[in-house]
């Protein structure tokens, strides 16, 4: 029986650690999208470099807004902006691949519970790419 309890808990200690790295995950999920999208675009370095860069800006100020967001389920909200900005900088800059690009943002979505912060979260992640798209930022 107490062997049976410990199983239990390991079990359940491993589906926790398992959604932790998953939202903790998403940046480098996002990264490394985007690293394989400039791939298939097949850019020169140079291009390749200013399109990483700029989702990572595009991470980055997601990031610190849904951290200025308002209080609570701040993961799920950081999860989902950082999604959408570097899903929508990703679309702009490849405009062809939008279909991969909508499956990897579902698949993102999927792992984030559905709540007021996911919503707010996506919102965050639009604000920041329109801002960044219209200051002329590619």
């Amino acid at each position: 029986m107490n062997r049976t309890l410990h199983l239990r808990t390991l079990v359940a200690l491993a589906i926790t650690l398992g959604s932790l790295a998953a939202r903790a995950d998403v940046t480098a999920e996002w990264a490394a999208i985007a690293a394989s999208s400039a791939q298939e675009a097949r850019q020169s370095p140079q291009a390749a470099a200013r399109s990483l860069r700029t989702v990572r800006e595009a991470i980055a100020k997601a990031a610190a807004a849904a951290r200025n967001g308002s209080p609570g389920s701040t993961a799920e909200r950081h999860d989902a902006a950082v999604a959408v900005a570097a899903f929508a900088v990703l679309e702009h800059l490849y405009p062809d691949q939008r279909e991969g690009l909508e499956a990897q943002l579902a698949v993102s979505f999927s792992r984030i519970p559905e709540n007021a912060a996911k919503a707010d979260g996506a919102a965050i992640g639009r604000m920041v790419t329109n801002e960044m798209l219209v200051a002329g930022r590619r």
